[in-house]
């Protein structure tokens, strides 16, 4: 796994996930969902940014569907779940039915990532 920063502000109930230990700025975000924004390099080749609003709320659903995928051309959408369903951002999210853009969002467990760090 490599490395990242993780901030959780508490009052805001926000996860903002830094993937970049560069200067690196992100290219682009995309809105997956309400609560949910990834930004990605300008290739959208890696992740850089994931940030969860009203975190504790999506822990407890049982699926969120990544609705700001379904407008993307055929391409682009495949390069985002190819992001999200490796490291490491599948740490935070795990994708139950990719057909039909339906995820699960993990608690950060951050014992079991130093482990595999």
């Amino acid at each position: 796994m490599k490395s990242f920063r993780m901030v959780y502000d508490a009052e805001g109930d926000i996860l903002d996930v830094d993937f970049r230990l560069t200067g690196e700025k992100p290219k682009g975000g995309l809105e997956l969902h309400d609560n949910i924004v990834l930004w990605t390099d300008a290739k959208k080749s890696r992740a850089i940014r994931l940030m969860f609003i009203s975190y504790t709320e999506l822990l407890g659903r049982k699926e969120v569907i990544l609705k700001g995928l379904k407008n993307l051309s055929l391409p682009q959408k495949r390069k985002l779940l190819r992001i999200l369903t490796q490291s490491p951002v599948d740490e935070f999210v795990s994708c139950i039915d990719r057909q039909r853009l339906r995820f699960k969002i993990l608690e950060a467990d951050l014992k079991q990532m130093v482990k595999a760090a």
